[in-house]
């Protein structure tokens, strides 16, 4: 409900179901995404621990963000479930999805001449300005992406999804 409220802008709403989740000490649960390297699983964490590289991920996802803008993205600001004061700080909570710090991470670890393709599992389903973003990095890193979400893998090639954008 806090999401659908929050896309419809009522905010009001939100932090009348907040409320009563936390009078009912009820917690949503965590958000997560993985990636492997190297036989090791690296596990992001909305709003939990960060992870060891976290500056140098933030740092590449920068610079990730502004080539795929060049390419045509667009922040989809109906993905931010948070109130905010203007469009830049938006921009700022959508880098931290977990799916896009672990292709960020996967991107970073990958050998350059590995044509195998980025993979992630997250625990909740995508949200659109993720997807959308995916489908930029597949084109601006020339790579594939498969990302397992919690309703259905998705995989990314050339700027296209699997899903051909229902999910």
């Amino acid at each position: 409900m806090m999401s659908l409220y929050a896309m419809s802008n009522r905010w009001g709403d939100v932090d009348r179901i907040k409320d009563v989740m936390y009078n009912e000490g009820l917690k949503p649960g965590p958000i997560w995404s993985w990636t492997q390297i190297d036989d090791r699983a690296h596990v992001f964490y909305a709003g939990g621990k960060p992870h060891e590289d976290e500056g140098e991920i933030y740092f590449e996802l920068y610079q990730l963000v502004s080539e795929i803008k060049e390419l045509g993205y667009v922040a989809d600001m109906a993905c931010v479930h948070q109130q905010v004061d203007d469009d830049a700080e938006g921009e700022k909570l959508l880098l931290s999805h977990t799916e896009k710090l672990a292709i960020t991470y996967g991107l970073m670890k990958r050998r350059s001449s590995s044509s195998a393709p980025i993979r992630v599992i997250k625990n909740t389903r995508t949200c659109s300005d993720c997807h959308t973003a995916a489908k930029f990095i597949s084109i601006a890193r020339g790579c594939e992406i498969l990302l397992k979400d919690g309703i259905r893998f998705h995989h990314f090639k050339a700027g296209k999804c699997s899903c051909n954008d229902y999910w």
